[in-house]
């Protein structure tokens, strides 16, 4: 079952407005993040969650909120959306941008459904079309072509936006690498994907400005089979253990920064 809150995501329910004592961290993922094909409680972000407030709030006294702002098929380009428009109203303390391996090709498929659905782009996302030369009358693979030798650029301009938007927010930004369970080690496929993709997009990251840099690489390893860690072998979306092993390591990386876990922005009475 998948069920959203009050403002559309696919979490608890949250108010708009932080209370007091309380730490605001907001993930913006994929499907991934977003639990396709787990229950509410057994996404990553709610196991890591949970985990902060068992061991922490009774020592700090604060109350740990991760709104999950995840949704199936987003890209870089949402998440610059909710960067400026959505995340401002719900002044997060920190904000998680998360990627996996193939981010490159996302954006791309992402930006020319939109285009060749007739969406009207944004002025830098119509600027990298134009400069690749793409128009509605060519092939698909020919468009998808011209624009993937743009990939790095359109991330790195993503990544960039987003960083100007959490300026003298009091937010503080961590970008996070989250292994998919095809690429790991032991995998059928036999070659770990995670290593050359994390050093790839994690240096797009560090160019745009990100100095808070995770990597989440590493948990799949002990499983022998994929079946172990994802949905089917048709589905290779992380199944309950695969969010679990997520959710731990995610949570064992707030701890080993904790310095981050302040209310930079102030929670209402």
């Amino acid at each position: 079952p998948l069920s959203t809150n009050a403002h559309g995501m696919r979490d608890q329910e949250y108010a708009l407005d932080k209370p007091k004592g309380t730490v605001r961290m907001a993930l913006l993922g994929k499907s991934y993040e977003m639990g396709w094909g787990v229950r509410n409680e057994e996404v990553m972000e709610q196991v890591a969650e949970d985990r902060l407030n068992a061991e922490l709030s009774a020592e700090t006294g604060l109350t740990y909120e991760m709104l999950n702002f995840s949704v199936g098929g987003y890209s870089i380009v949402q998440y610059v959306e909710l960067a400026e428009e959505t995340l401002p109203g719900f002044r997060p303390d920190v904000v998680f941008v998360t990627t996996h391996a193939g981010e490159g090709s996302r954006v791309v498929a992402n930006i020319l459904k939109l285009y060749n659905r007739g969406t009207s782009l944004t002025a830098p996302l119509q600027a990298f079309i134009d400069q690749a030369a793409v128009t509605r009358d060519m092939e698909y693979a020919e468009q998808k072509r011209r624009l993937d030798a743009l990939e790095t650029a359109i991330v790195r301009w993503g990544y960039a936006r987003m960083l100007e938007a959490f300026k003298g927010t009091g937010t503080t930004p961590v970008w996070v690498f989250v292994p998919r369970t095809m690429g790991h080690t032991n995998s059928i496929e036999g070659q770990d994907e995670n290593p050359s993709e994390y050093a790839k997009w994690s240096a797009v990251a560090r160019e745009a400005g990100f100095t808070n840099v995770w990597n989440l690489s590493g948990v799949f390893d002990s499983y022998d089979t994929l079946l172990d860690i994802q949905l089917a072998e048709w589905d290779t979306h992380p199944n309950a253990l695969g969010h679990r092993l997520l959710g731990e390591r995610f949570h064992r990386e707030i701890l080993a920064n904790q310095s981050l876990l302040t209310t930079g922005n102030t929670g209402t009475e």
